[in-house]
């Protein structure tokens, strides 16, 4: 079996069986099956002894403050996009060959 299991504590418990559940629509994560049980102890015990969810959590929130605040000095002014936009259109700005065919004929 394969599962999906997510893990936040801000939100509820996901648990998929993805091979008879593809589509995710049967969270197992109340499941009363020994088999689910155990595997969510287990995977939550992982978790907490691999991951800081504070610390996470903390780094999570400063980043999005500072999009903010950068989002919100962005608008001040005149809005310029983030991704490169070019001044001029790049057909007037390289040069461009054009080549006759011609045809040989050996006899």
């Amino acid at each position: 079996m394969q599962y999906k299991i997510i893990i936040c504590p801000v939100d509820p418990l996901l648990v998929f069986d993805l091979n008879e559940d593809p589509e995710e629509l049967n969270n197992l994560a109340n499941s009363k099956e020994a088999s689910h049980i155990k595997l969510i102890k287990e995977v939550q015990q992982m978790a907490q002894t691999r991951w800081n969810f504070d610390q996470i959590s903390r780094a999570v929130i400063s980043d999005q403050q500072r999009r903010l605040y950068l989002w919100q000095a962005l608008n001040q002014g005149t809005f310029r996009a983030w991704d490169v936009v070019p001044d001029i259109h790049a057909s007037e700005k390289y040069v461009t060959l054009s080549f006759e065919r011609r045809t040989v004929s050996l006899t």
